[in-house]
């Protein structure tokens, strides 16, 4: 009986532990997810994807580092919002109108140019990826999704100076990086 006591005793404290842990980095968690799907996703799907973070962390808690949890969850953090990118993106409400109306045939000699620019594309973006963090989010934030300084210096809690500096010797970097993989741009 006393074992049995002893069992339930830890198991309450693992509970109240897990509890005070999701009540203090939800937020830090949400917030990331929150970032990354913001335009595509919606606030149902955040908090989905957060629970799914703190599903991972409850079957893992023994395998994590206490001074590693914070780079823990924000990793998979990340990784729970490209999840939901990848099967919001792959959805059909995410086609467009003007996309699902009828084409004309794209002609054979223009098939080929398309796939050549796909695959341009793709190259660029693993090139982007190579920077690292936070300079592949610097690039994208600035680039793609058109935002400011301070905006990025915000979500990366850096200063704004500090996301214009970085993003120059990212463009240098990019830049050699591109020339290495045989692409040039205009």
């Amino acid at each position: 009986m006393a074992e049995r006591e002893n069992r339930q005793s830890r198991s309450d404290a693992q509970q109240e532990n897990f509890r005070n842990l999701f009540h203090q980095y939800s937020g830090y968690v949400y917030a990331i997810i929150w970032y990354r799907i913001r335009g595509i996703g919606t606030r149902e799907d955040a908090e989905e994807a957060v629970s799914d973070v703190f599903a991972k962390v409850f079957r893992s808690c023994g395998q994590i580092e206490a001074d590693k949890l914070q780079a823990y969850l924000r990793t998979a953090a990340n990784h729970a919002a490209t999840d939901i990118l990848r099967r919001l993106m792959r959805t059909p409400e995410f086609v467009s109108d003007e996309e699902t109306e009828w084409q004309e045939p794209v002609a054979p000699e223009h098939i080929a140019e398309d796939y050549e620019a796909a695959e341009q594309r793709k190259l660029i973006l693993d090139c982007i990826n190579a920077l690292g963090k936070p300079d592949s989010d610097i690039v994208l934030m600035r680039y793609y999704y058109k935002n400011s300084f301070a905006d990025i210096g915000k979500a990366l809690h850096m200063q704004p100076f500090t996301a214009r500096k970085r993003l120059s010797r990212a463009k240098k970097r990019l830049k050699q990086l591109l020339a290495d993989a045989g692409i040039t741009l205009q």
